[in-house]
């Protein structure tokens, strides 16, 4: 969806570093985040978008936020007609409400509304659909701004009034 999206998130959110590739699950995505970590590059806040490709673990989430060291996570959900997406949707929902400075995108439920916004596999957005995507994810960021979402940190840097996403990892199939 990210990869789909681009054009609309450059668009959205100045200075946005998106990583997205085709086919891409959660498992490839922590790695990535865990090496630009170890390279020192991770931005401000983190916007994950992996889980239509296949189920999605917990304890990759964990590692996930971990890694992200006290820095926002916003987890975009999936939308598809895949067995496992009820259950990726159902864990990154329950992820977020049990972590400070964890927040959900709600695509899947923004897009429903929306068929004609997707590609002929509805799964992909349109410009239109990357239209709502990128709205879903600028409002995610703004519930980071919540007070029960802030988190604090050391480093000056990772201020939790970061309103735009910094880096990302995408699924385009």
């Amino acid at each position: 969806m990210m990869l789909a999206s681009l054009p609309e998130l450059k668009a959205s959110f100045r200075g946005v570093k998106v990583d997205a590739a085709v086919s891409r699950g959660l498992g490839a995505g922590v790695q990535i985040v865990e090496d630009l970590a170890g390279q020192n590059r991770l931005r401000r806040v983190l916007v994950v978008g992996l889980g239509t490709n296949g189920p999605v673990d917990r304890a990759d989430l964990e590692r996930l936020q971990r890694t992200a060291d006290g820095r926002p996570i916003v987890l975009v959900n999936a939308h598809a007609d895949r067995d496992w997406i009820p259950g990726v949707n159902r864990l990154l929902q329950e992820f977020a409400d049990e972590q400070a400075g964890v927040v959900l995108a709600d695509w899947d439920r923004a897009i429903r509304k929306h068929p004609r916004e997707l590609a002929g596999d509805g799964i992909h957005p349109n410009p239109g659909g990357a239209e709502i995507y990128a709205k879903t994810v600028r409002k995610a960021l703004r519930e980071l701004q919540r007070s029960s979402e802030r988190i604090v940190h050391e480093s000056a840097d990772l201020a939790p009034g970061a309103t735009e996403p910094a880096a990302g990892s995408g699924t385009a199939e």
